[in-house]
């Protein structure tokens, strides 16, 4: 999802960063589909770390890696029909899993209004939404 290139890696002494990281300047999203930007609480460094996620399932995994580290959620999510983004504070996060193993994301933002993801139709909205399970609550 986030792509980078050799020549937009940026020179920082090495001793600045952790084994094996790389700093780059710029990264090019490969996908128009929704991303994360999470706000996590470092618990054993006691430091806060911006952490860019891909997909749902990087977040899923990170919420039940740590789920009282996360401070704040953000979604960042293409318009349908301009060449322009939005980003809305998540404030609580619902999750229905199938049984054939598709996952449907329930993202309601911090004035209240709800994001689907996949996007589906208003009367698909309710049922999902009825039978959705609670994933996340945000302060």
């Amino acid at each position: 999802m986030f792509m980078t290139h050799a020549a937009l890696e940026q020179a920082v002494p090495l001793s600045m960063l952790p084994p094996g990281a790389r700093v780059w300047r710029t990264v090019e999203l490969s996908l128009r589909s929704p991303w994360f930007l999470v706000v996590v609480e470092d618990p054993l460094e006691e430091v806060i770390r911006d952490l860019l996620l891909s997909s749902e399932v990087e977040l899923e995994e990170l919420i039940q890696a740590c789920p009282n580290a996360i401070k704040r959620v953000e979604i960042v999510s293409p318009h349908c029909d301009e060449p322009r983004w939005a980003m809305h504070k998540v404030k609580k996060i619902w999750k229905r899993a199938e049984p054939s193993g598709f996952t449907q994301w329930i993202y309601e933002h911090d004035d209240g209004t709800k994001a689907y993801c996949p996007p589906c139709s208003t009367v698909e909205r309710e049922e999902i939404y009825a039978s959705a399970e609670q994933f996340l609550e945000l302060a």
